[in-house]
């Protein structure tokens, strides 16, 4: 014999659900972020570091936090939503930074 339905426990349960969809949401996005900011590092061409840093390293950690990112929108949405959204993200972050640095040392170097 089951136990008798309590009043608001479904809402509560809704809830809940929409909490940990919102964490991990806000935990992938960092994912993403800190993911496309170290495979952009590991590239030759990048405008964001003078020097040169461990290739291998940065696209190994760069790539496991794209995954795990991919892999917790996929818990709160539709698997090819979920890829969509990762590459849309990924491309922003890689066009945007780059004009915006090179704005920068531009504007940096034309003052006296």
């Amino acid at each position: 014999m089951t136990a008798p339905c309590q009043r608001g426990s479904i809402k509560s349960e809704g809830l809940r659900f929409q909490k940990m969809a919102s964490v991990e949401a806000v935990a992938s996005g960092l994912c993403i972020i800190v993911g496309a900011a170290l495979i952009y590092l590991a590239t030759p061409h990048q405008k964001l570091a003078r020097r040169v840093m461990a290739k291998p390293l940065l696209l190994t950690a760069g790539s496991m936090l794209v995954a795990i990112a991919a892999y917790l929108l996929m818990t709160i949405m539709g698997a090819a939503t979920a890829i969509f959204t990762v590459i849309i993200v990924i491309m922003l972050l890689w066009s945007l930074p780059p004009l915006l640095i090179a704005w920068l040392r531009h504007r940096m170097d034309a003052q006296p």
